[in-house]
């Protein structure tokens, strides 16, 4: 119940997202922000670093970050970096 209230809103639903790559038009970006849990977004093979850049259109003030990864192609992520621009900053 803690978990179902504390992500009741989804700050990324439709908002505009970028990849630094794209496996395949099968695996796009928009996947990760379109609300639904049988889609997602996966970089290409050749790539050991990916980015993606999530704008939510307005000064958005959160404290917490949901992250999933999809296992289809095997566990792939061994860490990550969240940046966010504050005040024109990155």
């Amino acid at each position: 119940q803690v978990l179902d209230e504390t992500f009741k809103t989804n700050l990324a639903y439709n908002k505009s997202v970028q990849a630094s790559n794209s496996r395949s038009d099968k695996y796009p970006s928009y996947h990760l922000t379109d609300g639904k849990l049988d889609t997602y977004w996966a970089s290409d093979d050749a790539s050991n670093k990916a980015t993606l850049t999530l704008n939510l259109n307005a000064p958005t003030t959160f404290d917490r970050i949901l992250l999933g990864e999809g296992i289809e192609f095997g566990q792939r992520v061994n860490n990550f970096t969240i940046e966010a621009v504050v005040d024109g900053l990155w």
